[in-house]
């Protein structure tokens, strides 16, 4: 009897993966700002989120989204971003996305919360980020050696009605070969056998030292470093990482 509740159990989660995968959206076709993904969940579904919009003027929106707590209760979260990110107009700032979406899930009151980034990418090269809760985005120009991180960041999405500490939408121009970053938490607090975690630090290393790789190498690049750091350790959080690379050579009108 318990045998069989348990594949019932373990059908509902395959089921529930294959459905989550499904509404993962494609990357929209953007000439100028090229995308490599690396969505990796810790168990059959996550609690990490992401999100692509287009507006009329070809500029591109980007959401990043980690659920608190782990499993299906985490992933129905990220159903609801889903379904209210589709509500939104293509032309509010990143800062008012953020502010609406925290209106409509914090109404829900579902005890839950979802840390947030939300950054939109012009044509040309004007990239405008809030955060909510959650790491900052990287740039790291082609230019020089660094990288460039935000230090502006509200409370995570649906924690509170009103908005506690303000979300604020920061800018910064792109130049050719200029890449992006995004993470969730799962990838920097990802420990070995010592208890140490990963760290920013170590992150900020393996993209300085994988700067001439090709994009699409480079979620794979970050991924083999990290789970070389654990050596063998699962973790215990779920991992997405976006990297973009942006080139104005592909500027559409």
């Amino acid at each position: 009897m318990l045998a069989r509740a348990d594949q019932y159990i373990h059908q509902d989660l395959e089921m529930a993966a294959e459905f989550q995968r499904a509404v993962l959206p494609e990357y929209p076709s953007v000439t100028y700002l090229s995308c490599s993904i690396l969505f990796h969940p810790c168990g059959h579904v996550s609690g990490d989120v992401y999100n692509f919009q287009l507006n009329r003027e070809r500029e591109i929106a980007v959401y990043l989204g980690d659920a608190t707590g782990h499993g299906i209760t985490a992933a129905l979260m990220t159903m609801l971003v889903h379904l209210s990110l589709e509500n939104f107009p293509g032309n509010l700032g990143t800062d008012e996305i953020l502010r609406r979406l925290n209106s409509m899930i914090a109404r829900h009151k579902t005890g839950l919360s979802i840390a947030s980034q939300m950054f939109r990418v012009s044509p040309d090269g004007t990239l405008c980020v809030t955060h909510a809760g959650q790491p900052s985005l990287i740039v790291q120009p082609r230019s020089h050696d660094g990288h460039v991180v935000f230090d502006q960041g509200g409370c995570p999405i649906g924690m509170f009605t009103d908005e506690k500490v303000p979300y604020v939408e920061e800018t910064w121009k792109l130049n050719r070969g200029d890449r992006l970053i995004a993470y969730t938490d799962g990838l920097v607090d990802w420990k070995n056998h010592q208890g140490r975690s990963f760290g920013f630090d170590r992150l900020a290393d393996i993209l300085a030292s994988s700067r001439d790789s090709t994009l699409e190498e480079l979620p794979q690049t970050v991924h083999s470093a990290v789970t070389g750091f654990a050596r063998g350790v699962q973790n215990q959080d779920d991992v997405t990482l976006l990297c973009f690379e942006y080139d104005p050579d592909g500027h559409e009108i």
